[in-house]
């Protein structure tokens, strides 16, 4: 059964949490490294499909000319969905919500005058991606927009969410559909630890403003430990403390460091790096507003600016010995995301014998 995975971007191209995570999914399902997927005869494979496709009519001709069983769709844009709503007419179509998009067609739960926005409205969202001269001609797009959003959820066979709070987030009627399969890292050849008390404290991130890099090196003008930012456009940060050095695809890639810190101004679904740097046994800060209750796990504490500081100088050694004493379950966590991934995969294909061969 093939399956193909649709997704901004791919390694090493484009390197974020979402991509790394459908690339480690596709890879271990490829080499059937979880039981059932051999009997699947899974063969998945991601596209860079926004990063390509720029119109309707391009995501039209392309799905007509990939005619894998199933498609499981990680990132779409408004234009995609007309095409998405047709193949699901005559194929299954899974989807993965890694970001707020159902909530916020900017994605990023801000507006375009880079406040924060607490929740949709028809009025608010009309502002925000439009002016208010165009006020009245935005209202029947977004009108359209939203419900071709609804028509398109509708149709999905399974939603997939790898953090169980977004369940409170779906409307009553998808939740029926919805399966949690929550972020996981596989487990590594060896038993390592990156952590290092005299290192830099590292920020993995986009220099977008929701990503909180410059807030962060302006907050972190009173501290002096080594602050090192790993991110497209980083490159260009020199300040007496903080540096930039482009991007990499893991924290495996580094030396060791003090810690790791999320300063996102907006929720982060995952995000897949601070569960990768608890398996690496290095602790982890975040921003009150990045994260949702199901991340905060041993060898976490979330700040806001003021406590910043304090906890830099004092916290990181009992951080550390929380996760020595509450190591991360990685290799059962990630096997139990496979499985459930191959579980649905079969029970999709029990289910449209004609369409999935």
């Amino acid at each position: 059964m093939k399956v193909l995975h649709l997704v901004d971007g791919a390694e090493p191209e484009c390197i974020g949490g979402v991509e790394r995570h459908v690339g480690l999914l596709c890879s271990a399902l490829k080499e059937q490294q979880v039981a059932g997927s051999r009997d699947l005869g899974l063969e998945p494979r991601t596209h860079r499909f926004l990063d390509l496709i720029r119109s309707r009519e391009e995501c039209h001709s392309f799905l007509e000319t990939h005619p894998e069983a199933l498609l499981h769709v990680h990132q779409i844009l408004p234009w995609g969905l007309s095409a998405l709503i047709r193949q699901a007419a005559f194929r299954p179509v899974v989807l993965t919500l890694h970001d707020w998009f159902f909530v916020c067609q900017r994605v990023h739960l801000r507006n375009v005058w880079g406040q924060r926005c607490e929740g949709p409205s028809l009025t608010k969202c009309s502002f925000c991606t439009g002016s208010f001269l165009k006020f009245l001609s935005h209202m029947p797009l977004h009108a359209a927009r939203r419900s071709a959003f609804q028509t398109f959820l509708s149709l999905v066979k399974a939603i997939i969410l790898p953090n169980p709070d977004l369940i409170q987030a779906l409307p009553e009627n998808l939740r029926s559909k919805s399966l949690v399969l929550d972020y996981a890292v596989p487990e590594e050849t060896e038993d390592l630890d990156h952590f290092d008390p005299e290192g830099p404290v590292v920020c993995l991130g986009s220099m977008g403003l929701h990503k909180g890099l410059e807030w962060l090196a302006e907050k972190w003008r009173e501290i002096r430990i080594p602050l090192h930012f790993y991110g497209p456009g980083t490159e260009e940060i020199r300040e007496e403390s903080v540096k930039g050095f482009g991007s990499i695809a893991s924290l495996k890639e580094l030396q060791g460091c003090r810690a790791l810190i999320v300063p996102s101004d907006w929720r982060e679904t995952g995000p897949l790096v601070l569960l990768e740097a608890l398996a690496l046994k290095i602790p982890v800060f975040v921003r009150k507003s990045s994260v949702t209750p199901a991340r905060l796990k041993p060898g976490v504490r979330s700040f806001q600016g003021r406590e910043l500081v304090e906890l830099m100088e004092q916290a990181i050694p009992a951080m550390r010995q929380e996760i020595l004493l509450h190591p991360l379950q990685k290799q059962k966590r990630f096997e139990a995301m496979l499985q459930g991934h191959a579980r649905l995969y079969e029970e999709l294909k029990r289910q449209n014998p004609s369409s999935m061969g």
